[in-house]
């Protein structure tokens, strides 16, 4: 590291720029900047020296470790002692100028025990969510309760806290119960009773936001959201409302394909051990993000479709087959990879890798991207995620791909 000082505190100063500093950012990107001489006052003495001129710093001067002093002044620097019971706002240098103009003072903190948290499966985060955005339980059971598309439902109710109201009648699925005041349906799918949370007029739009619009919706279509939806919620005309909702929607409306002719599908044999045969394909390049990552590795299982998407700063074979390395550790290693005829895929490296780990490489045809449909079609998916969920610059999106991976991987 070295010794860096802002161009705006330099006033009437010639900078070389024939003699130049090289800069390895933290992402890989190597820049030069101009030098200058300048005097630097410590608490350990002033001093002469050549320093590079940045046009944007965290602070004005920032000391590296070729300055002679660094030692003695990394020493210098004492904890300040902070009023036990507060804490301070976080700060960050990349947030946005909005944000950096913000001021506050430090936070009271409330020093207590914390009530135990439920490890069940059956706790359900998501209702506890929306009942506090309604401002409560106490609100969201007036809001039931007084709700007239609900009136059929509450003269309906045959299970209140778990007694049957009527104990010679057959328990139907579906049927309506209630639960400390507030109102379910009960479904059977299969073997699993699901327990759905009856949602009045006042939240369902909150509800439909949450499941398609949030980051870890990730504005997937009608059947995925309706998927999310009916696993927790009801309400009476809920699947038109998804309807509704999800074709409404701007964004998707904006990053929605045009309708294209589409040939008919050749049936692939049928896989049912995980990871014997994977897809792979890479994605960009994309914006550069402010990590330096400007590609996408998607990688697919054909048995049981679960993608994962890696970011990588380049597209070379060693990179790709660092990231593989890593995967086969937690997933083993596969029997086939069929990718494309794209450089990487075709290299010494990649053909050198599969020949150590006995992996059968199969290639699709020349521009007939079509044999390697499942991937191409998840790539489609993702970057239209992408162009929904990132910021203008786009800057962003390999910190968001985790989110929206985690919204493909939930209903799948």
């Amino acid at each position: 590291m070295v010794t860096l000082v802002t161009k705006a505190i330099l006033s009437k100063v010639v900078f070389n720029h024939v003699k130049k500093l090289g800069v390895v950012c933290v992402h890989g990107d190597k820049r030069e900047y101009p030098t200058t001489e300048v005097d630097i006052e410590t608490q350990c003495g002033t001093l002469k020296y050549c320093v590079g001129v940045v046009p944007n710093l965290a602070h004005d001067v920032v000391i590296g470790r070729d300055f002679p002093y660094f030692l003695e002044l990394w020493e210098l620097p004492e904890l300040r002692q902070i009023k036990e019971g507060y804490v301070f706002p976080f700060s960050d240098v990349d947030l946005d100028d909005e944000f950096n103009e913000t001021t506050c003072g430090p936070m009271p903190v409330l020093v207590g025990t914390q009530p135990p948290q439920s490890n069940e499966p059956g706790a359900n985060s998501d209702q506890a969510e929306l009942l506090g955005l309604a401002g409560g339980p106490v609100n969201f059971k007036g809001a039931q309760w007084e709700d007239p598309t609900l009136g059929a439902v509450r003269n309906d109710i045959q299970v209140v806290d778990g007694n049957v109201t009527q104990p010679g009648r057959l328990l139907l699925y579906p049927h309506f119960e209630m639960s400390d005041n507030l109102l379910y349906r009960v479904e059977k799918k299969g073997t699993d009773i699901v327990k759905q949370l009856l949602v009045p007029q006042n939240f369902r739009n909150t509800v439909l936001n949450l499941a398609h619009n949030h980051i870890l919706g990730g504005h997937l279509g009608i059947d995925k959201t309706k998927e999310r939806i009916l696993r927790r919620f009801y309400w009476p005309g809920v699947f038109a409302a998804i309807n509704r909702y999800c074709t409404s929607c701007p964004k998707c409306q904006l990053t929605a394909p045009a309708p294209g002719f589409r040939s008919p599908l050749v049936p692939l044999p049928i896989l049912d051990v995980p990871f014997e045969r994977i897809a792979m394909d890479l994605v960009g390049p994309l914006v550069k993000s402010a990590r330096g990552h400007q590609y996408i590795l998607v990688v697919l299982d054909y048995a049981t479709r679960y993608p994962e998407a890696i970011p990588l700063r380049n597209g070379t074979a060693k990179s790709i087959a660092k990231e593989l390395m890593l995967m086969f550790s937690r997933v083993g290693i596969p029997k086939e990879v069929l990718t494309d005829q794209g450089t990487p895929f075709m290299s010494r490296v990649m053909k050198e890798l599969c020949k150590l780990l006995g992996i059968k490489q199969l290639k699709t045809s020349v521009y007939h991207p079509q044999t390697d449909g499942l991937v191409e079609r998840f790539n489609k998916t993702l970057k239209s995620m992408l162009r929904k969920a990132i910021d203008k610059d786009g800057r962003n999106w390999d910190l968001l791909l985790p989110y929206l991976m985690f919204s493909i991987r939930e209903v799948p």
